[in-house]
């Protein structure tokens, strides 16, 4: 997995996307991630889903923010969601999005999942991502 962009102020691509989304509440911005996932271990016959909820992410408040439908860190429909099922080898390229209060800083993303390795053995993967911009 490879962070590829950043954008901190996602809300007009976001609003964009679909136009019942709701804005960021008072004090909160949408940011959104373009990620580049690629499977090099896991089970070929059913794959391995990655999506967007399968991520976390905290900062400079030490808040625990998922972006699960119906949470206050939800961002809508957001263009390109990341949400595949990639065999071994696979490749994907997909956005996640957070709302996260404006002052929130030291943006970084958590990955926790169980996936199967090769041999068809389930183990737990966890891997955190800077999730600030390169300045």
């Amino acid at each position: 997995m490879q962070i590829t962009a950043v954008d901190t102020d996602a809300w007009p691509e976001i609003q964009a996307e679909n136009q019942f989304n709701d804005p960021p509440a008072e004090g909160h911005r949408f940011v959104m991630w373009t990620m580049n996932s690629h499977n090099v271990r896991g089970r070929s016959e059913r794959g391995e889903r990655i999506h967007e909820s399968d991520f976390d992410l905290t900062g400079s408040n030490n808040v625990l923010y998922s972006p699960e439908y119906g949470s206050d860190n939800y961002c809508g429909v957001i263009p390109n969601e990341l949400d595949s099922r990639l065999l071994r080898d696979g490749q994907t390229t997909g956005n996640m999005c957070f709302s996260v209060p404006i002052d929130e800083t030291n943006l970084t993303l958590f990955y926790d999942e169980f996936q199967y390795d090769a041999d068809g053995d389930l183990g737990r993967v966890k891997v955190w991502f800077k999730a600030l911009p390169t300045p």
